[in-house]
């Protein structure tokens, strides 16, 4: 991911960075994931349940990640091009983004805590596939914790300080 090493990057360009991350997460890992688990679940046998319990927390992960994805991209994102194609804010606007970045974070704090749940229950499963399940888990957190950091330590306070200077503030 390139921009996101660059601290100089333009919005769009982080923005167009996480959008990748988002694919990668939503299209490629977690579906993986999901069918690890359900294999699991057919060859577990007597820990077949404990494999379904996994898969359906996973199934409701990736859907909560979805859908916080999709606010991204078709709410805060195009918000974010808008504003940096902006010249000045009206001082009625001035602040929105500010109240957007504060509750997108808010939005992204339980997927981390899910997600943590999730790795245990997978440590817990006694099935020898779920340490499969494990290793993608720890690839998407490894994944998923960048990408956050990167929305809340350079994404999001570049377009709050470009608010500020945009209304004057």
């Amino acid at each position: 991911m390139g921009c996101a090493e660059n601290p100089d990057g333009s919005l769009s360009a982080l923005m167009a960075a996480l959008r990748e991350e988002h694919s990668l997460l939503c299209e490629r890992l977690l579906p993986a994931i999901e069918s690890l688990m359900y294999k699991n679940a057919a060859e577990a046998g007597p820990t077949a349940d404990d494999a379904l319990l996994i898969r359906s927390k996973v199934l409701a992960f990736h859907a909560d990640l979805a859908r916080l994805f999709e606010r991204e991209e078709k709410g805060m994102f195009p918000m974010l091009q808008r504003l940096e194609a902006s010249t000045v804010i009206s001082p009625c606007h001035a602040g929105m983004v500010k109240s957007r970045v504060r509750f997108a974070v808010i939005e992204q704090n339980p997927l981390t805590e899910s997600l943590a749940k999730l790795k245990e229950a997978t440590q817990a499963c006694p099935a020898a596939s779920c340490r499969g399940v494990l290793e993608l888990l720890h690839e998407f957190e490894v994944i998923l914790t960048r990408h956050l950091k990167l929305e809340r330590e350079k994404l999001f306070p570049r377009a709050v300080e470009l608010e500020g200077k945009l209304s004057g503030e």
